[in-house]
């Protein structure tokens, strides 16, 4: 629409019989003929908002409108709020400005501006300096807590940009919750209070599938570091394979126990993971026929398979972490073979599209753990 090759760019609003067009002029015309000057549409708009049931002429020339008319007018910027506060603080717009490194009559400038646009005072100023009035007091209160809040945004920003603010989401099997994982950890919250670890207990193929999803920034599993071909991949240290025996039986007596003395045993391996890769181990060691152990595959947990072991009703090979676990009627030794100890590997894993800033920091602490 136009009119007098003037487009109408606000709106109209039904007023009972009375109609509102605001023109790109600023001009507010009540029809059928009255025309009145209005200095700002954007408060026009506030007051049609109200939903006032006052007639439009006394709207206009009311005191309200004038107050949404100034509030309108104020370009008040961040650089108002500093030279306000900084003069508050310093009592005088010569060493506010000394402060902020510019010259003085910038700073009494640009607060003067300000106090035009509110309509009040903010300082009484006179030779001894410039003081806050009572309107000035509050204002440079509020000014100062929003610019501390500024900064704060500003700061928090850039620590998450730079990986020192935010969280890791961290995947791992339950039998792993302890050892050397658990010091890894403490260690990291320590060293990093702003970033949060959220920690996921699953099995191995749920860790893989949230890891793809991006569920999951990050998951330690037991392997090497080519068992997860398509991710990233650190190893992050080792552990010993213990065989757990019940008080009672031979082995106990010896400070470690062979591959081979495991021959014509029962195995309480556990379907939870890390259950089927000790099981893997433990095929792979005892491979000849004539020395396969009896293995019994239990749907239980860790904790349950220890229990069994200490009623007697077989052996287990478990992660070393799982010798803290004491007051089961069983016992943990170390597992050999013709080269020493027998070790099982950790490693750590994520998706190579993974830009979290958090991760980048995590990642760093783990090799520096390795």
């Amino acid at each position: 629409m136009q009119e007098d090759n003037q487009s109408i760019f606000a709106l109209t609003k039904n007023r009972g019989e009375e109609w509102l067009l605001i023109s790109a002029k600023g001009r507010a015309r009540h029809d059928p003929d009255d025309s009145l000057k209005c200095e700002n549409v954007d408060a026009l708009f506030k007051l049609f908002d109200m939903q006032t049931d006052l007639p439009l002429a006394e709207i206009m020339n009311g005191e309200l409108f004038e107050s949404l008319k100034r509030s309108d007018r104020c370009d008040m910027d961040l650089r108002h709020l500093r030279y306000v506060v900084a003069t508050a603080r310093n009592g005088s717009f010569s060493a506010a400005a000394l402060e902020l490194e510019v010259q003085q009559p910038v700073v009494s400038r640009r607060i003067r501006e300000l106090e035009e646009e509110l309509g009040v005072a903010l300082f009484d100023r006179s030779t001894a300096g410039a003081k806050l009035t009572p309107v000035g007091e509050d204002f440079a209160v509020m000014a100062g807590r929003i610019l501390d809040d500024l900064q704060r945004l500003i700061d928090r920003t850039k620590a998450a940009v730079q990986g020192r603010r935010g969280s890791v989401v961290l995947g791992f099997y339950k039998s792993l919750s302890s050892g050397n994982l658990r010091f890894i950890l403490r260690r990291f919250r320590e060293n990093q209070p702003e970033i949060g670890l959220d920690l996921l207990e699953a099995p191995f193929v749920e860790l893989m599938a949230d890891i793809h999803s991006g569920k999951l920034d990050i998951a330690v599993i037991l392997g090497d570091p080519d068992r997860c071909p398509v991710l990233n991949t650190m190893a992050i240290g080792t552990e010993q394979l213990v065989v757990v025996l019940p008080e009672s039986h031979p082995l106990a007596e010896k400070s470690f126990v062979y591959w081979s003395d495991l021959k014509g045993e029962r195995l309480l391996i556990s379907h939870q993971d890390p259950g089927p890769d000790i099981r893997n181990i433990l095929i792979g060691k005892l491979a000849a026929p004539s020395d396969s152990p009896e293995i019994a595959s239990l749907h239980v947990s860790r904790e349950s398979i220890l229990s069994l072991v200490g009623a007697g009703e077989g052996i287990s090979l478990q992660c070393e972490c799982a010798s803290g676990l004491t007051g089961l009627g069983a016992v943990f030794r170390p597992i050999h073979d013709a080269n020493g100890a027998t070790r099982i590997g950790y490693v750590a894993c994520w998706h190579p599209e993974n830009d979290n800033p958090a991760l980048k920091t995590f990642l760093e602490a783990l090799r520096a753990e390795a």
